[in-house]
């Protein structure tokens, strides 16, 4: 039966393969690319390399012509080129290749090639609810409850999520067998960097989670099912607690059918960017969502969780335990201890249309009564926090504000300068040591 599986999997990558080359065609033939010969180049040795570790260094040295003595810390070639190429597939898929429900991208934070299915998601079905109000659409306007969810944090469907993050973190069997065994180091990898060591030199497994928000299935006049949320709405009992939920259901007392198969597309796209990450430290990962986590997971495994201040509903009683408390839509970040002297609060700004900075949370904490240990990851622009903690200058940041500290947990505000939700840059705006008083509750 394992060899058969194995032969399948097997299989339909070979055939995966085949299709993405043909995929990739396309774009390299469509009019988008046709007078750009440095781009198609790039896109051709990306796809010819889409099996290898590539760094900037080979890039920019075996693709783009530059010198031997190319230095990626001076010399920012390959993060423009790969900025030109992201745009340029966003410019083909809007246009010739708008049909195509299978696409080629470039992940934030990464050089590798992602091949990703487009499925229709609940986005397009809120232009058949007239009666909602969807100024949220609008940079100024107060965003609706049910519109913010849905085109505010693009979601995924979480078979597709999963498929992404299975692909990267290895492969299904090694995915499998990482589940029922804790977490050595590996002698073939470099040495994990203290922040991390701090997560996971427990010797346990290390999760993902990631939230699946709730929707409920409406059917249609014509015999179909309409998926809707309402982002205030993280307990289906409480659905009547929604004026724009009772409004569409009209009469109706019982509680509709829920739903909870999606994931947010950005939450996905940093879990993929931090499996990449740990597995070149020799750690594998299992991952879940929060519809699906048995909460006796938590007692046994290192956990990571992302979500915004209402998709981590799952982990409310852990984000209660802080002194940082996200606010609605994640508009600001409330500091509960604020000495006279610090800012209390720290405001999402837009620096121009495009431009934000946004404020998230980042804290690691004990959970469980086996030493198990949480990170939590918590705003609207969770790709940015990895991008952060991932990055050098971001880990040796959080190190050296915590080495004063008598313990590894600690709670911190992140602020991120991000473009249309590309990570620019983020530092640390607060942080200070993780205390809980006897009887559960927070000093």
């Amino acid at each position: 039966m394992l060899h058969f599986a194995v032969v399948q999997l097997e299989t339909t990558a070979v055939i995966d393969e085949q299709q993405d080359a043909i995929l990739l065609q396309d774009v390299l033939r469509s009019r988008t690319f046709e007078r750009t010969s440095s781009l198609r180049k790039l896109l051709m040795y990306l796809w010819e390399q889409r099996n290898s570790d590539i760094n900037e260094y080979a890039i920019a040295t075996e693709a783009l012509g530059r010198p031997a003595n190319f230095e990626s810390k001076i010399d920012a070639t390959v993060r423009v080129q790969i900025g030109r190429l992201r745009r340029l597939f966003d410019k083909f898929y809007a246009e010739e290749g708008a049909s195509h429900i299978r696409r080629v991208t470039i992940p934030v934070w990464s050089h590798q090639l992602l091949f990703v299915n487009i499925e229709n998601v609940p986005t397009q079905l809120l232009t058949t609810l007239p009666k909602l109000n969807r100024t949220a659409l609008e940079p100024s306007a107060t965003p609706d409850p049910v519109s913010v969810a849905v085109i505010g944090r693009p979601i995924v469907p979480a078979h597709i999520g999963y498929g992404i993050l299975a692909a990267v973190a290895c492969c299904a069997l090694a995915l499998t067998a990482s589940f029922f065994s804790g977490w050595t180091p590996n002698a073939g990898h470099r040495e994990l960097p203290p922040f991390w060591m701090n997560l996971l030199d427990n010797g346990k497994n290390m999760r993902i989670v990631l939230p699946a928000p709730i929707f409920l299935s409406l059917r249609t006049p014509n015999g179909g099912s309409l998926m809707v949320r309402d982002i205030n709405v993280n307990d289906p009992s409480k659905w009547t607690d929604s004026l724009a939920l009772t409004e569409l259901m009209g009469k109706q007392q019982s509680m509709p059918p829920t739903w909870q198969g999606y994931t947010v597309a950005s939450d996905t796209f940093a879990s993929l960017q931090l499996a990449r990450f740990l597995d070149g430290y020799g750690i594998r990962t299992s991952f879940s969502s929060s519809a699906d986590s048995p909460p006796e997971i938590i007692d046994h495994e290192n956990v990571v969780a992302f979500g915004t201040k209402n998709s981590l509903a799952a982990y409310q009683t852990d984000l209660d335990r802080l002194t940082f408390r996200m606010a609605p839509y994640e508009m600001k970040v409330t500091d509960l201890l604020s000495a006279p002297d610090h800012p209390r609060e720290f405001v999402l700004v837009h620096e121009s249309r495009e431009r934000d900075v946004a404020p998230g949370i980042v804290a690691l904490i004990p959970r469980g009564k086996d030493g198990s240990r949480l990170l939590l990851l918590q705003g609207s622009q969770t790709m940015a926090l990895i991008a952060y903690l991932t990055s050098d200058e971001g880990m040796h940041e959080i190190m050296q504000a915590t080495q004063q500290m008598k313990t590894p947990y600690f709670e911190a505000v992140i602020l991120s300068q991000v473009n249309r939700g590309t990570p620019l840059q983020s530092h640390l705006g607060a942080i200070r040591p993780f205390q809980e008083r006897i009887g559960g509750g927070q000093i």
